[in-house]
């Protein structure tokens, strides 16, 4: 349920990057490149700290992913 609420963050998270970067395009704020690199960086740095904690027996809850997975777990009724 993890991983399917990991993909869930990962995928509304893309989408959103996708429309912050198309309306800062036409802008110098923030170059989408930047935005897709730190996006890119946050997932990896999510996932190095989940590998870290299960190799470690330490229980983990990721604040979005964990709320996101116990919504589909209700959502799917298991």
């Amino acid at each position: 349920m993890e991983s399917i609420g990991f993909t869930i963050v990962i995928i509304i998270a893309w989408i959103l990057v996708e429309i912050v970067s198309i309306v800062f395009a036409f802008t110098i704020v923030i170059p989408p490149l930047v935005l897709k690199v730190l996006y890119g960086l946050g997932i990896f740095l999510a996932w190095i700290i989940g590998v870290f904690k299960a190799l470690t027996g330490d229980y983990w809850r990721p604040p979005i992913i964990h709320e996101t997975s116990e919504w589909v777990r209700r959502a799917l009724r298991l």
